[in-house]
């Protein structure tokens, strides 16, 4: 979770110091959990709402596994798309 994230950008930010190295350009990838409603779909709605926690923990790439949105990967653009309004709605 984003405690977990913001701990190990800290550890990563202190190593890349002491090796004399800057962590301004340090790229952190965190998993974004699929939230489900009540019938097991996925929610994208309420799946946006922990974007904001994980890149104020450090995180600066989200990944997020297709086959959770879409099992049977049948209809992959649609599925994007409605990815992609949901992240734009919850900014």
């Amino acid at each position: 979770g984003p405690d977990d994230i913001a701990a190990g950008v800290a550890r990563l930010r202190d190593a890349f110091g002491a090796a004399g190295r800057a962590a301004d350009h340090l790229d952190v990838q965190a998993a974004l959990p699929v939230v489900r409603d009540v019938d097991g779909r996925p929610d994208l709605v309420a799946t946006m709402l922990a974007v904001p926690g994980l890149v104020d923990a450090g995180a600066t790439n989200l990944s997020i596994h297709l086959r959770a949105l879409d099992p049977g990967l049948e209809a992959p653009a649609a599925t994007c798309e409605a990815l992609v309004a949901a992240f734009i709605a919850a900014r």
